[in-house]
């Protein structure tokens, strides 16, 4: 556990791993921190991806916020089709949505 810092204005401390299991079967190594609020409500803030593949790194930061909102859900059909088919193969299973990429993506 890390010592106790701010994020996004929150004292937060983090919780240190492995990658998780959205990086199995890649060929990703590195660590993961999860960063949880330190007063109720104790929700997460940040996870921090420590990457490396291939000789190279990088950092991967998701940020949750807006806590209790409504969210709308948008998949095109491209998406979903590449979700499927990702499904039927006990191969592409283990990999999983994460690295399902087509040409309409925008994040």
């Amino acid at each position: 556990m890390t010592k106790p810092t701010t994020m996004n204005g929150r004292s937060v401390v983090g919780i240190s791993g492995g990658l998780g299991q959205g990086f199995s079967g890649s060929p990703f190594t590195g660590s993961e921190t999860l960063y949880v609020s330190t007063s109720a409500p104790y929700l997460p803030v940040e996870v921090v991806d420590q990457l490396t593949a291939n000789g190279k790194s990088g950092t991967e930061t998701d940020i949750f916020s807006d806590w209790g909102e409504s969210v709308t859900v948008t998949v095109t059909q491209q998406r979903r089709a590449c979700l499927l088919d990702r499904r039927a193969d006990p191969i592409m299973r283990v990999l999983g949505p994460r690295r399902c990429r087509v040409p309409s993506d925008t994040g």
